[in-house]
């Protein structure tokens, strides 16, 4: 998770400035949109594509067999190791911040549906109406039209509903849903606020271009606008809504959209640089310098084995939700010979042999893959082996990367 956390969070950043300078001098506003998300998804997914794999995997080797018995009585040998299980202070901080804008989010949609279901409602315009008791600007969540009680000419209204309808058949409802999900997740990095601040101000854009491609008089509808943004908004127009200032409105109007082959040739300069991030991505996972002489554990071979059987025990839990597999441990061994970065997870490296450890437990459970009690074991024991030398490369120690499989097999 905390390497997720810090990929995407670079990559937001990054795509966001050059989402900025794409759309400083760009007034094509749906290009605007097919651009920021393009970045968002990239930043947030490309850790999801198996790029490593394009390097292959190394063989597994040789099994070396460790049996435990282990029974329900016997809780004094799987005792649990708080280090390893504990949180770090930065992700309960992370979590926290997921609460408390998580809390923020289910206020505004709890006052949405509040509105929706104390106020009046009929169809009209092609919308599921809800008519507020109070002072408020339109704004639509998908097929629902919120009006509050302004006694707008019926011309205004027109302007009005017009407007509300481009954002409707747009979906701009998903963005906003889809954003707001972003930002709880994201919270602590700036650059998704951003995107989220640029993405609505382009649904307005829009929204205001279409109106005046109709023939409004620019004039009379900026002068409605500041009309209707005189009133109180709804609390969740905060939220789902755009923020967009009527200055930055006014100003887009009286810009000119050429929409040329310029524009396009613009937003095409990112599938380059994308491509880049991918490669780079693909190498810092799958390229590894391959030491002449790989590192080995300062006591043997055997040893090794032999300390990590005489530590390891197949966690209780895991043997009542009746749980086996593989759990893969990657760690480092730098030049003076010390294990550090250890985590369960596969990484390209030394792949060492396989060690297989037994449980034995009577369980009525489904069968389920190893969970963080295993992964916790199994990182804990090879925390403690303690010193390696070092692996060689042109006679000189340097660093390198220990993969260790560890099979825990119920009988």
């Amino acid at each position: 998770m905390e390497d997720y956390l810090l990929k995407s969070n670079i990559l937001l950043v990054v795509f966001y400035a050059l989402f900025y300078a794409l759309r400083k001098h760009e007034l094509n506003h749906q290009l605007n949109r097919f651009i920021g998300w393009a970045c968002i998804i990239f930043s947030t997914g490309i850790i999801f594509i198996p790029l490593g794999n394009f390097f292959g995997s190394p063989l597994e080797t040789t099994r070396i067999y460790t049996v435990l018995s282990g029974a329900l009585e016997l809780n004094n040998n799987f005792s649990a190791i708080k280090a390893d299980n504990s949180i770090s202070i930065f992700f309960m901080i992370y979590l926290i911040g997921i609460g408390v804008f998580s809390i923020r989010s289910l206020i505004g949609l709890a006052t949405l549906s509040n509105f929706f279901f104390k106020s009046e409602k009929y169809c009209r315009w092609g919308f599921k109406v809800v008519a507020l008791d109070r002072n408020t600007s339109p704004f639509t969540f998908f097929n629902i039209l919120f009006i509050g009680n302004q006694g707008l000419e019926c011309d205004d209204v027109q302007v009005m509903i017009e407007h509300e309808q481009v954002h409707r058949d747009q979906f701009h409802s998903v963005d906003a849903l889809i954003l707001e999900m972003l930002t709880i997740m994201f919270w602590f990095n700036p650059a998704i606020w951003l995107f989220q601040r640029d993405i609505r101000a382009g649904h307005e854009y829009l929204a205001d271009e279409q109106i005046l491609k109709k023939g409004f008089n620019m004039l009379g509808y900026q002068q409605l606008l500041f009309q209707m943004r005189t009133g109180t908004t709804a609390q969740l127009v905060n939220y789902l809504s755009s923020k967009t200032s009527l200055k930055k409105r006014f100003n887009m109007m009286t810009k000119q959209n050429n929409n040329t082959k310029t524009s396009y040739f613009r937003a095409f300069l990112l599938l380059p640089i994308m491509a880049m991030v991918m490669i780079l991505s693909s190498f810092s996972e799958g390229y590894i310098i391959e030491p002449d002489t790989p590192a080995v554990y300062n006591e043997g071979v055997a040893a090794m084995y032999k300390t990590i059987g005489d530590n390891i025990k197949y966690p209780l839990s895991a043997r009542k939700e009746n749980r086996s597999g593989t759990a893969y441990v990657s760690f480092d061994v730098n030049k003076n010979g010390d294990i550090e970065n250890v985590i369960a997870k596969r990484k390209k490296g030394n792949l060492l042999e396989k060690m297989v450890v037994v449980g034995y437990y009577k369980s009525t459970e489904e069968k389920k893959d190893i969970n963080d009690a295993v992964k916790s074991e199994s990182i804990r024991v090879v925390k403690g082996l303690g010193k390696f030398v070092p692996a060689q490369k042109n006679s000189k120690p340097v660093g390198s990367v220990m993969v260790l499989p560890i099979e825990f097999l119920l009988k």
